[in-house]
């Protein structure tokens, strides 16, 4: 993919150049949000089938894609009126999958967009199964 970033070039001590960017710019960039940089990195609407868009999941998923943006929609609405008391619980099914580290960095992606992480009330939490994940994982 070829996203639009923002960055500043800096002088290293030893008089090289070097280019930087914040995580959250690199983030903002991978999901191809548009931030006003123009160009056709981005899309244009929720119908184009471009990664991370609507119409995007719902040709992987089957979900319909109004049925995405409806969800998304009342997630972050409510973590607008709520200062971030937006929750996810899930419990040890997910990680019966492989590649489940990706539905995990999904989950806080969509919690850390909506500022739902470090508040009382928000964020995630697991019901179930998760005492013995990281031992075994080292």
């Amino acid at each position: 993919l070829t996203r639009n970033l923002p960055i500043r070039r800096i002088k290293l001590s030893d008089g090289s150049k070097v280019a930087v960017a914040t995580v959250h710019d690199l983030m903002m960039a991978n999901y191809g949000l548009d931030r006003g940089f123009g160009g056709d990195h981005a899309a244009k609407s929720y119908d184009e089938d471009v990664p991370f868009t609507p119409a995007w999941a719902e040709r992987i998923t089957g979900v319909k894609r109004d049925a995405i943006i409806t969800v998304a929609r009342e997630f972050a609405t409510n973590a607008e009126k709520t200062n971030g008391r937006s929750m996810v619980i899930l419990g040890a099914g997910v990680n019966h999958w492989y590649h489940m580290d990706m539905t995990y960095r999904g989950i806080i992606n969509l919690l850390v967009f909506c500022g739902a992480i470090g508040q009382s009330g928000g964020g995630w939490s697991h019901y179930v199964g998760q005492e013995k994940l990281r031992p075994q994982t080292g």
